[in-house]
């Protein structure tokens, strides 16, 4: 169903979470101090950082490109960054 499918240019964000595809942006939510988690992809190097109060977090990648396979779950604001 088309009308329930929402594209993100920038970046998107859900109550304290933000994601994006660029590292550069990423940084910058992060630093905005309005989330508690900023997700972002690009490099496929799996990253957790904390900026503030903000965790910084580039989970990977699952297919083990450049690195190895990588995933993060985020569970009732317990992050858990998972390298295999």
């Amino acid at each position: 169903d088309s009308d329930r499918i929402k594209v993100f240019t920038e970046f998107g964000e859900i109550d304290k979470i933000a994601f994006c595809h660029l590292p550069d942006k990423a940084l910058e939510l992060a630093c905005s101090g309005r989330y508690d988690f900023v997700f972002y992809g690009h490099t496929h190097k799996p990253w957790q950082e904390k900026i503030g109060q903000c965790q910084l977090i580039n989970p990977g990648n699952l297919a083990g490109l450049f690195f190895k396979a990588s995933f993060a779950i985020l569970n009732e604001g317990k992050l858990i960054l998972k390298i295999l």
